[in-house]
């Protein structure tokens, strides 16, 4: 038990630096986005049973995830030599030769076996989540999470090399959850050392909060006697909506889960979630990590929470 602690503690090392490194793009690579395509036998089994709120809804997270990424991948990502949208199918038929020298950014789901699921079985999520949002759309889950991955194959076209991920809070990527993930890529996210820098940042701006996010005692009436600039806490939906705020007037502060972890004791198994907070500038995109997990992953979420301690410490000098 002992070893399988160390090493959770080392795999959240390398996450947090494989997370908030700065990368260099090099521009001359050819880019490929993964865009999501329907699962026709899900379709089929949909329809024969007559789910049409389900096979609508499952259509539209896949139109507008597609139609979203395209926009922003051309908007925040450099000018590549090409850049090509492929399905996972037709990406799976290219050899080693036509992947040489190219990027890849696709979404992935993190599940605790680490194996990743069918693109499919990702949409299949994705359905059941965006209706429970349409029934409250304050819902949140992070069973599982989503996992935005930029990667690198070599000049041989046959290693691929995650250069860079970004984790989202839940599984239905909303067109904000996707406007920050793809505008950090290539964005160093500065560390809590830079805090004279992120005081200025912070101390003319409204820090938009997500009710969802904090600890049942950080209370609005708590948080304004240890928290000293002007903030807001908002419901989930209206937080989606702030994080595609450009107008410079606000920051949102960001509860990101980094390393899902499973557990073993005994008969069954314990899921551990170990949390980043973030404040994130919609105006220009920069980042500030405020807090993050420290010690040894527990038999619990770590940082799932905000809590009044780390209210007091992001305005610390």
């Amino acid at each position: 038990m002992i070893n399988f602690l160390k090493t959770l503690s080392l795999l959240l090392i390398l996450t947090h630096s494989i997370a908030f490194a700065q990368i260099k793009i090099d521009k001359s690579k050819k880019l490929i986005v993964i865009t999501l395509e329907e699962d026709q036998p899900f379709v089929q089994k949909l329809t024969k049973k007559n789910k049409a709120e389900e096979l609508i809804v499952y259509k539209n997270v896949i139109n507008n995830y597609n139609n979203s990424i395209k926009e922003l991948t051309e908007k925040h990502l450099p000018s590549f030599s090409s850049i090509e949208y492929l399905t996972m199918t037709k990406f799976n038929f290219l050899d080693a030769q036509q992947l040489k020298n190219t990027y890849i950014l696709k979404h992935n789901i993190a599940l605790a076996t680490a194996n990743g699921v069918s693109e499919g079985s990702v949409t299949k999520v994705w359905v059941q989540r965006t209706l429970d949002n349409i029934k409250n759309l304050d819902s949140t889950n992070v069973l599982d999470f989503s996992i935005i991955e930029f990667g690198e194959y070599n000049s041989k076209g046959n290693e691929y090399t995650k250069v860079i991920e970004k984790n989202l809070y839940g599984l239905t990527l909303s067109k904000g959850e996707l406007t920050y993930a793809v505008s950090q890529i290539g964005k160093e996210c500065k560390g809590t050392q830079n805090t004279s820098e992120k005081n200025k940042e912070i101390a003319s701006k409204t820090l938009i909060i997500n009710a969802n996010y904090l600890d049942k005692k950080a209370t609005e009436s708590e948080i304004a006697k240890v928290y000293p600039h002007k903030f807001k806490i908002v419901t989930n939906y209206e937080f989606q909506k702030q994080l595609q705020n450009q107008d410079g007037t606000s920051l949102c502060l960001m509860v990101v889960p980094m390393l899902k972890t499973v557990m073993p004791m005994g008969p069954v198994e314990k899921t551990a979630i170990a949390y980043f907070h973030i404040i994130y500038d919609p105006s220009n995109y920069n980042s500030f990590l405020v807090s993050n997990p420290s010690g040894m992953i527990g038999m619990s979420d770590i940082n799932e929470k905000i809590t009044l301690k780390q209210f007091k410490s992001f305005a610390k000098d």
